[in-house]
């Protein structure tokens, strides 16, 4: 999903016509193809395994908050008090939820 979401962003940033695409919009978009098969055959396998599928739902509903670090980082979005709140309250849920 992270990857989905990368690509996404680079790629809107362009002319969404297939042939105005810049090789590096190419590549991320190729990876993050790549990424997600195998990001869904990990998933796929530990649903299938004796995990707790709470604690294997409530780490990947962190998606968002990668995608702030991912933003921040590549995209030099600004993060701002609300959000950065928003980010603690979701690892405080998530951590509730591994630990019980």
């Amino acid at each position: 999903m992270l990857h989905m979401m990368v690509s996404a962003a680079i790629v809107t940033s362009i002319d969404p016509t297939p042939q105005n695409w810049s090789r590096s919009a190419i590549v991320w978009a190729s990876l993050q193809a790549i990424c997600s098969y195998f990001a869904a055959v990990c998933f796929s396998y530990a649903m299938r395994g004796k995990n707790d599928l709470g604690v294997l739902v409530s780490f990947t509903s962190m998606t968002p908050l990668v995608t702030m670090l991912f933003s921040w980082l590549l995209l030099k979005e600004v993060i701002t008090l609300r959000i950065l709140l928003g980010a603690v309250m979701m690892v405080s849920g998530t951590a509730l939820i591994a630990t019980r």
